[in-house]
């Protein structure tokens, strides 16, 4: 009897609780495998020339102290904000990225050999993402979702993403900020 009384051009009652995936359109810039250097002392990951050039070109943008050089910002695959120093260095000819470089790495727990790969968003072409996968095609999903707490408390993702937290889905290639997730708000009447 329940079956016959559903008129079969109503949409199906969802739960307000369920999850909705949403893709981001994305285009792929490029990858870089990151050497003893990237990771090391130095602080610094070097951009190769040509990607920096392509995707990243300095132009004449110099700040107060002379430099070339600017904030790039991306973001990872749990929605977090990273900013990065990016200038061209003269001395040894290359493009870096340095401050907060440190910090991604050790958040990342990234050694030599892990690749970090660089996207775009395709219709906000000023928004980007950074994601990594490690040296033996393994994604390592407790270093991703690891999330460190804003140094004096409070906050973390309510402060980087509007949306509420959601578990990222295991990928299998590498993590990246393919996905957002946001509760359904779909109210039946």
């Amino acid at each position: 009897m329940e079956e016959s009384s559903r008129n079969s051009s109503s949409p199906p009652k969802q739960n307000s609780n369920q999850l909705e995936e949403i893709e981001i359109p994305k285009e792929h810039l490029f990858e870089k495998p990151l050497t003893p250097s990237d990771v090391g002392k130095l602080n610094r990951l070097v951009i190769p020339k040509q990607n920096a050039e392509k995707y990243f070109p300095l132009n004449d943008s110099i700040n107060d102290s002379g430099e070339k050089g600017f904030l790039l910002s991306f973001e990872d695959e749990l929605g977090k904000l990273w900013k990065f120093r990016y200038s061209y260095w003269n001395s040894s000819q290359s493009y870096v990225l340095t401050k907060g470089w440190s910090r991604f790495v050790k958040e990342k727990k990234l050694d030599a050999g892990d690749v970090v790969l660089f996207e775009r968003h395709r219709v906000d072409g000023d928004r980007q993402f950074i994601g990594w996968r490690r040296k033996n095609g393994d994604a390592v999903a407790a270093a991703a979702a690891t999330t460190v707490a804003p140094p004096g408390g409070g906050g973390g993702w309510g402060q980087v993403h509007p949306f509420p937290s959601a578990g990222v889905p295991y990928q299998t290639d590498f993590l990246h900020a393919g996905c957002v997730f946001f509760f359904n708000t779909y109210l039946s009447h």
